[in-house]
């Protein structure tokens, strides 16, 4: 009788998960947006959970006294069962809602950085003299008009540039881009994304006001005879995750770049 008395209670918790209800004016952090990027969404929900612990608490009580014990008294007294609240905890299912509370984060902005084996840029190099733009002009002409990559090169590029693409998505489908770049092999990037000169050491970049003239493919790691994979490579890196961030120098949100639809193949 208990066994089958055990399997109603979980069937019926199964179906009637106890959510969190977050609401809509709920952000998440720059702090919890760092963690889930770095340790996933398992990190920050035990994270929340231990944060939380008596609020969950309280919503065990509730759901025990006005559903459960009134839905399953009578075979918890046939079965013998006298601390029904110790009982019944154990088939209470907590859903945290975090994919609701994930809705309720603004788009964050993202950056698309050129690593390369000539290291950076700054306001002295040239196309003519810099290996560094030599080298990523190259991998991204097919998209990139040579005076506006110029132009934006030379209205901030200081101190330990990179040369990079900016745009903007959600939480979840940047968590998805960076899965998949440690095992794709190239991003696409769609006409019309922005780009520009950045240093997130030195806390300075350039207008990020060119745009793309074409769709494109960009390598994640190049390869052949004048590129090291190791260092001649492109990342994905959230605005919250650099030292010097585009919001700390340039006092912007995530609305500096318009959402693009970036995929990686």
């Amino acid at each position: 009788m208990k066994t089958q008395l055990n399997k109603r209670i979980s069937q019926f918790c199964e179906k009637n998960k106890v959510q969190f209800y977050w609401d809509y004016r709920e952000q998440l952090s720059k702090k919890n947006i760092n963690l889930i990027l770095d340790g996933g969404l398992m990190d920050f929900e035990d994270e929340l959970w231990n944060l939380n612990i008596d609020y969950i608490f309280d919503l065990e009580n509730d759901f025990i006294n006005n559903v459960l014990i009134p839905e399953f008294e009578e075979g918890l007294k046939a079965s013998g069962i006298n601390d029904m609240y110790d009982y019944l905890r154990d088939f209470i299912i907590i859903d945290m809602n975090i994919q609701e509370l994930i809705k309720h984060t603004s788009d964050i902005l993202c950056f698309v950085p050129f690593y390369s084996n000539y290291d950076c840029t700054n306001s002295f190099d040239t196309l003519e003299t810099s290996d560094y733009l030599k080298q990523v002009y190259k991998r991204v002409k097919k998209g990139v008009n040579k005076d506006d990559f110029m132009w934006e090169h030379t209205n901030g590029a200081y101190g330990g540039c990179l040369f990079g693409f900016i745009f903007s998505a959600n939480l979840m489908d940047i968590l998805e881009l960076k899965k998949q770049i440690k095992e794709g092999k190239k991003v696409f990037i769609p006409k019309g994304t922005q780009y520009g000169f950045f240093s997130s050491f030195q806390g300075a970049g350039s207008c990020f006001e060119k745009v793309t003239v074409n769709d494109m493919f960009v390598n994640i790691k190049e390869t052949g005879k004048n590129y090291n994979p190791e260092f001649d490579c492109i990342n994905i890196i959230a605005d919250c995750e650099l030292s010097y961030s585009f919001t700390d120098v340039y006092g912007c949100s995530s609305d500096f770049a318009d959402n693009q639809n970036i995929l990686v193949k």
